[in-house]
């Protein structure tokens, strides 16, 4: 069977608001796991840039950042809108310079914020992520269940109803050839676009996307 492959580079997929239903048995899950999970299904991912934020999914969580309570605040299930509008969100990458990715963001309905997600590669953790007290068993639990597994945001900027900036936001040091960014815009809409950095061609569509 042949791979299912396309070339990914300045692709650009929209994602729109849809039902969620959660089946949970009583006290399967933590009222933070299932916080968690609809979190998740709003368009946020894994955040280990601090062990409090409800997104880390560590024992001391407390709270969203404020990047992902801004991201919330926007969308569309959230907010009563009667008519659904969608300009279309351009995204234009532009040369990286020092530690730094650059994209072009256009959108006529206003750009709340912008996001860079990728998948870290590297067998030592992010400092924030503390699922173990000890360092060594930190780091073995990262190698064994997330290293490379999970899109985590890497780096966001949060705008002000922008329709058109430049944006740039923090390149990871380690990580996976792909990277994300995502944009909502003031209406709730949201888009991603996934960027191989090598600039190859024929990257797996499936294993890629919908692992």
């Amino acid at each position: 069977m042949k791979h299912l492959s396309i070339y990914l580079q300045d692709m650009v997929f929209r994602q729109r608001g849809g039902e969620i239903i959660l089946h949970n048995s009583l006290d399967r899950y933590s009222t933070d796991a299932v916080t968690s999970k609809f979190a998740q299904s709003f368009g946020l991912n894994r955040d280990y840039r601090s062990p409090s934020y409800l997104m880390s999914y560590e024992k001391q969580a407390k709270h969203l950042s404020k990047s992902s309570a801004a991201w919330l605040n926007k969308c569309r299930i959230f907010n009563s809108v009667e008519t659904y509008f969608d300009e279309k969100t351009i995204i234009e990458k532009l040369s990286p310079s020092i530690k730094k990715a650059r994209f072009i963001v256009e959108d006529a309905d206003g750009i709340c914020q912008v996001r860079l997600l990728v998948k870290p590669t590297n067998e030592n953790p992010p400092p924030s992520f503390l699922w173990k007290k000890d360092p060594t068993e930190n780091k073995t639990e990262w190698e064994k269940k997330f290293r490379g597994n999970f899109n985590v945001l890497h780096d966001v900027l949060t705008l002000n109803g922008e329709k058109k900036a430049t944006v740039g936001l923090d390149y990871p040091k380690f990580a996976d050839n792909l990277i994300k960014i995502h944009v909502i815009d003031e209406l709730g809409n949201r888009v991603y676009m996934i960027v191989d950095k090598r600039g190859n061609s024929g990257v797996s569509f499936l294993r890629r996307i919908f692992n």
